[in-house]
């Protein structure tokens, strides 16, 4: 079926592609938070990729998830012995409070390095003079399989940096709330299963919620896989999907206590009914 690309808090971007028998995987691998990663420093992530051989790579991408710096980094990334520059920089930076500094998701285009099953090892290095610390790193693969699902998938990418804390200013939960559009139109009546993707960067709170059409879940950003970047996997939406324009929405806590948080990638996958 169709696929879309994008993020909507900025530098939305909606190609669209017709497929059918496809498979998506989501991995962030043995991803960990870095801590400060000096002049020359690298950090290392490595990635278990399972593609059937019968199946062909459409969409391969790569998101490194960058924070904590008192710039915008330069780092240089090698992917499979292989440097590559981004196609996309997603950076966010709300210039009050004490966490004033920037934050970033960065993508990579990897499809011509991903064409069978193995393992996959990216290195980070910065390159630069500043520091800057690591999420993590996630890696998505989309493959065509005669054995695969019929389906329609969202892929949404960008960096909002929340914050409801009162050193940051005391806004609302409302307002300390990142909107991620999947645009277009869906036949409800021949949807067999809907299933969310969000990742959330830097901390977790039980209180922050996710909030799609007219659904809302709290206690579900909960440090998994760890509390640095947080994600929500496969989430059943299916009862609560919109025949148009379905709204996914990732939100602070209110204050007190507040909470800080980056929303950076959120993947919607509709399957249907075998016609």
């Amino acid at each position: 079926m169709h696929s879309h690309e994008g993020w909507d808090l900025r530098n939305l971007q909606k190609p669209s592609f017709l497929f059918f028998s496809l498979f998506i995987s989501y991995t962030v691998g043995d991803s960990f938070y870095s801590g400060k990663l000096y002049s020359s420093n690298t950090y290392t992530v490595h990635h278990t990729v399972t593609i059937p051989g019968c199946a062909s790579v459409k969409f391969a991408r790569l998101y490194p998830h960058w924070t904590w710096s008192p710039t915008y980094p330069d780092m240089k990334l090698v992917f499979d012995g292989n440097e590559i520059a981004p196609d996309r920089q997603y950076t966010d930076r709300k210039g009050r409070g004490v966490y004033d500094y920037p934050s970033g998701t960065y993508a990579y285009d990897v499809a011509d390095y991903v064409s069978e099953s193995g393992n996959y090892t990216t290195v980070i290095t910065n390159i630069g003079t500043k520091y800057f610390c690591m999420d993590g790193l996630g890696l998505r693969v989309v493959y065509t399989d005669p054995n695969g699902k019929d389906i329609e998938y969202w892929v949404n990418e960008g960096c909002d940096v929340l914050s409801s804390l009162g050193t940051s200013g005391g806004l609302t939960a409302e307002e300390a709330t990142a909107k991620s559009t999947f645009p277009g139109f869906i036949d409800l009546s021949k949807v067999k299963d809907a299933r969310l993707w969000t990742v959330v960067q830097s901390r977790y709170h039980l209180e922050d919620a996710l909030l799609f059409n007219a659904m809302s879940w709290s206690g579900i950003y909960d440090g998994t896989p760890y509390p640095d970047l947080d994600i929500d996997a496969a989430r059943a939406v299916k009862d609560y999907l919109v025949a148009n324009d379905n709204l996914a929405q990732i939100r602070a806590t209110e204050y007190p206590p507040g909470d800080y948080l980056v929303p950076s990638n959120a993947f919607l996958v509709v399957e249907y009914y075998e016609v």
